[in-house]
């Protein structure tokens, strides 16, 4: 189950944004773009599985555009959507791409982990509900 910065409203009164020192924002602005391009990239390894179809003759430009266009109005907008966040909410995102497995936690700052070790542990919550 994917965690949406939607779904999470549900939680956030819980997760009130604690004022973060400016370079935890700029740290958790940078893992909100790298997991924004990690999520971004599985989706359009599909769709270059399907390119090497057309390319191989194995479906129709047809099938192709439609499949340009079913990425663009899916999964393109729903992961733009999805990061399209306001400065407050960047502990929560990051911490739901952690839980998510979009990000390695194991690769993130022990300062950054520090910070945003409640919304981790709200998001495990939510998931096992």
């Amino acid at each position: 189950m994917s965690l949406f910065v939607g779904e999470v409203v549900v939680v956030d009164k819980q997760l009130r944004m604690k004022e973060l020192p400016k370079k935890i924002k700029r740290q958790l602005r940078e893992l909100t773009e790298k997991a924004y391009d990690e999520e971004l990239s599985r989706e359009l390894i599909k769709l270059d599985q399907q390119f090497m179809e057309w390319k191989n003759g194995e479906i129709s430009a047809d099938d192709m555009n439609y499949s340009i266009h079913e990425y663009h109005q899916g999964p393109s907008r729903k992961i733009w959507s999805k990061y399209q966040i306001s400065s407050n909410q960047l502990a929560i995102r990051v911490a739901a791409a952690i839980v998510e497995g979009v990000l390695d936690k194991t690769k993130v700052e022990p300062e950054v982990l520090k910070h945003i070790e409640r919304e981790i542990q709200t998001m495990e919550d939510f998931l096992r509900e």
